[in-house]
């Protein structure tokens, strides 16, 4: 018997060119990949699948909710989720990590860095 728990990492950003190329650094190291490219569009994907790993960018836009809340939120309510991580283009010494959110990193990140964030 397998007791391979399915890794599902979901990546969670408005531009889909993050998406691909985040999808290329990690693929063949989790089980699946999938991407939504809005707020919304991960809250019906965190519905409806075991996400067990969460990328989420950080700044959706003026009038939208901040990723590390979203990120935080989301590791609460989807308790399948093992770990968030949250990437962004801004300064990483100004954003507070909340509880539940694995670790801020900056998108420029190395694919072994991001891996280890991950836990993979």
């Amino acid at each position: 018997m397998d007791d391979h728990i399915k890794s599902i990492l979901l990546v969670v950003d408005d531009e889909s060119s993050v998406c691909r190329a985040l999808s290329r650094m990690l693929k063949g190291r989790v089980d699946e990949i999938l991407s939504a490219y809005s707020p919304m569009e991960a809250e019906t994907i965190l519905k409806t699948r075991e996400i067990t790993l969460l990328i989420c960018d950080h700044w959706f836009g003026q009038g939208q909710p901040l990723g590390a809340d979203l990120a935080a939120k989301w590791k609460d309510r989807y308790k399948s989720i093992r770990r968030a991580v949250v990437l962004t283009g801004t300064d990483i010494s100004k954003i507070e990590t909340p509880p539940g959110v694995h670790q801020i990193i900056a998108k420029t990140v190395k694919t072994e860095e991001l891996v280890e964030a991950l836990g993979l």
